[in-house]
């Protein structure tokens, strides 16, 4: 047996395997004779997996990964393939009305995706770092394929709500021992992220408005995570990162009980100290999955930390804040705002970037996390109902990049229906939002 390694790093784009590279499953990655792509080396990095070791017998060629600092399981070269059919039953059961048939494959994820990053972006000490890194370019679909790729996008949230479901619940029972369940949750979402700015938007909105709340909670503030991460700059393994601390933050209200939890009025200062405790019940559990990076779990603990000293469980400040902590601060305010609870109506995403905004301004958010979500968002994110200066009703469909108060909107009839007329506001001088419109969605019944 021959068995020879070689660094990620190290694979040479075009470059022609001499061999079939397998997982340790046994799941075939590349063919003997295909050429390594950026694409490839990317899932590759996207798994945490630094080296592949060949391995070469008279029955069968093997590559074993190793040195996975998650320990994620098989990397996979399809990470930017988009493949999402009509959702599942399960998911259809968690979404709030029937879900739109949708085409496949109908985003072409950019193999350039991450073509930004530098030769120092995977080193450690600056891996999570919130400023002064390549931003990536906007990328933006044909508005051909837009509408369809909003369907998929949004089928594919509600069978991350499903599946999250599942997995969360046995987190919070000690039952999950690895974290590649997790990180399956969060890996389907990236490509869909990369491909269109403003699908992250369409991503967030409401699944299920008043079930699996914490569970949809998760999902929707990863969502929300991996797109700043992204927008940061970040490479893709920590971009999952961010996904991964997001989307396991609040599990540990599940050791809250539901007296307090799903109460219909806010808590008290009794109960607000039990709540407090939920980050330590989070991280904990965390401590027993194996597969996961230090840093994920000091996230988690901390994301409820705010800069000026104002957040729990400890009010630390400023520096003594993980990077990650920071970032998914600034997405959780984002999807809370905009989440229905027992004592409270769902805000719209235009109050959620508000409510950031405010963040930043009363140093309590990071502001270069901060930034890039008004930057990125928008200040009226996809599917913002607002009042035209004409007194017309509409919904904003795209966003502009530089311009964050001039949207492409569709007009609505005096029942809310879309009327498929088109004002571009960027290029129409004479029209201007003056209100927004906020949700119609009540609180969660006890």
């Amino acid at each position: 047996m021959n068995t020879t390694t070689t660094s990620v790093r190290e694979l040479r784009i075009g470059q022609e395997l001499e061999h079939d590279i397998f997982d340790t499953n046994g799941v075939l990655l590349l063919k003997r004779g295909t050429a390594v792509t950026e694409r490839f080396v990317a899932a590759l990095r996207a798994r945490g997996i630094q080296e592949v070791t060949h391995q070469q017998t008279d029955d069968a060629p093997l590559v074993d990964a190793s040195d996975m600092p998650r320990e994620a399981g098989p990397a996979r070269s399809d990470l930017f393939d988009l493949t999402v059919g009509p959702p599942s039953k399960s998911a259809q059961a968690s979404a709030s009305a029937p879900a739109t048939p949708v085409k496949k494959n109908v985003i072409p994820c950019d193999p350039e995706a991450w073509s930004h990053l530098d030769a120092s972006a995977h080193e450690e000490a600056t891996a999570y770092l919130l400023g002064g890194r390549p931003r990536p370019p906007i990328a933006r679909l044909d508005p051909d394929v837009f509408d369809d790729a909003v369907a998929q996008a949004e089928a594919q949230v509600g069978e991350a709500i499903a599946q999250w479901s599942r997995v969360g619940a046995a987190l919070a029972e000690g039952r999950l021992d690895h974290a590649e369940p997790a990180v399956a949750v969060v890996e389907r979402l990236l490509p869909t992220l990369a491909a269109d700015i403003d699908l992250a938007s369409v991503m967030m909105r409401l699944q299920d408005a008043c079930g699996a709340t914490i569970f949809r909670h998760g999902v929707r503030t990863a969502v929300m995570a991996m797109h700043l991460a992204r927008q940061v700059g970040y490479a893709p393994d920590r971009v999952i990162d961010a996904g991964l601390v997001a989307l396991t933050q609040d599990v540990g209200m599940l050791r809250v009980p539901d007296t307090i939890r799903d109460a219909p009025r806010k808590p008290t200062a009794a109960e607000w100290d039990v709540i407090r405790r939920h980050p330590g019940h989070a991280s904990n559990l965390l401590e027993g999955v194996t597969g996961l990076r230090p840093d994920i779990t000091i996230a988690v603990y901390q994301h409820h930390e705010r800069l000026d000293g104002s957040g729990y469980p400890q009010g630390r400040k400023g520096m003594f804040l993980h990077p990650l902590a920071k970032l998914v601060a600034v997405a959780d305010t984002y999807a809370a705002v905009t989440d229905a609870r027992p004592y409270r109506a769902a805000r719209s995403a235009h109050q959620a970037v508000r409510a950031v905004a405010q963040g930043i301004k009363a140093r309590r958010l990071d502001a270069d996390a901060g930034r890039v979500l008004i930057e990125s968002v928008s200040l009226y994110p996809v599917g913002t109902r607002v009042v035209l200066s004409d007194g017309q009703h509409a919904e904003v469909t795209r966003t502009h990049d530089g311009r964050p108060d001039r949207p492409v909107v569709m007009l609505l009839d005096t029942d809310g229906n879309p009327t498929r007329k088109v004002r571009d506001l960027a290029f129409d001088e004479n029209l201007k939002i003056v209100s927004e419109v906020e949700p119609t969605n009540g609180a969660c019944a006890a």
